[in-house]
């Protein structure tokens, strides 16, 4: 459930519209709305379906995955927002902390949430008015510079968000100030790889963190992209288990994400704690 405690016109105004926009939507890795509650406090409600894990930013901090968990995760949110591009829905507020989670462990089941931001794009592009608030660190350069949105700026979220997947939890370009990220990231700077991150999905936070809008991929390249990735990563833990039960044990490396948490790494298959 979502609620909005104001008076104000203009929250009043957003708050309807993100409902008007959930409202049209049905699709598995959305988020579904099943009614609405206004009252005359000022105290409104959206009543959506619950999803048991909460937050992807507060579960990535708390939980351990493997690196298959994490690709099938962000398959699921590619698919999602593929889903509302071809509604000619921006979202313009991808991120971890948007994104909710159900299921359980190897069978999560991830949803995009809150359209507060959204915006239906009629044309290729749309120029924000000059006050229109942004997720800074998630924003693409061409928006900093110019608040100038497509889909493609959704990809450059997304990269980011892969980014927080990857890295646990970790704050995008936590070094900086939002000032600096929003300097830094028009001039070509780039979030660093996290530590014992696959070359093959770093690659793809790569592909969506192109500079030029044009040069990034749709959400349809990166579902499949991402898939086959999926495959070679099952394919290398596979390997993994089964070495586990040589004679010679491998060995583990426990290494701390940006939060701190211990994290127990072997041949870039990042192991799961079965108890949490």
């Amino acid at each position: 459930m979502k609620t909005l405690r104001t008076k104000s016109t203009v929250a009043l105004e957003e708050f309807q519209e993100e409902t008007r926009i959930l409202r049209n939507l049905n699709h598995p890795n959305i988020l579904r709305i099943y009614g609405l509650l206004f009252r005359s406090d000022g105290v409104n409600y959206i009543v959506t379906e619950y999803c048991s894990k909460g937050a992807m930013d507060q579960l990535l901090s708390r939980k351990k995955f493997t690196l298959g968990d994490l690709g099938r995760m962000a398959v699921q949110v590619a698919l999602g927002m593929q889903y509302i591009h071809k509604c000619r829905i921006l979202h313009r507020d991808l991120a971890a902390r948007n994104l909710l989670v159900s299921g359980k462990t190897g069978n999560y089941h991830v949803k995009v949430s809150d359209f507060g931001m959204s915006k239906v794009l009629l044309e290729e592009e749309w120029v924000a008015p000059p006050d229109a608030k942004m997720p800074i660190r998630w924003t693409a350069p061409e928006v900093l510079k110019e608040k100038r949105y497509s889909f493609s700026s959704d990809i450059w979220s997304f990269a980011v968000t892969l980014w927080e997947l990857l890295s646990f939890g970790g704050v995008p370009y936590s070094e900086l100030s939002n000032n600096e990220v929003c300097r830094k990231v028009t001039e070509g700077y780039r979030l660093s790889k996290p530590q014992g991150c696959p070359d093959e999905l770093w690659n793809v936070v790569l592909w969506c963190s192109e500079y030029e809008p044009k040069a990034r991929p749709t959400f349809q390249q990166i579902s499949d992209k991402l898939s086959s990735v999926i495959l070679e990563l099952d394919s290398i833990q596979s390997v993994n288990s089964e070495e586990e039960l040589g004679e010679t044990p491998p060995q583990i490396v426990e290494l701390k994400n940006e939060k701190g948490d211990y994290i127990e790494y072997s041949k870039s298959v990042f192991k799961e704690d079965q108890n949490v």
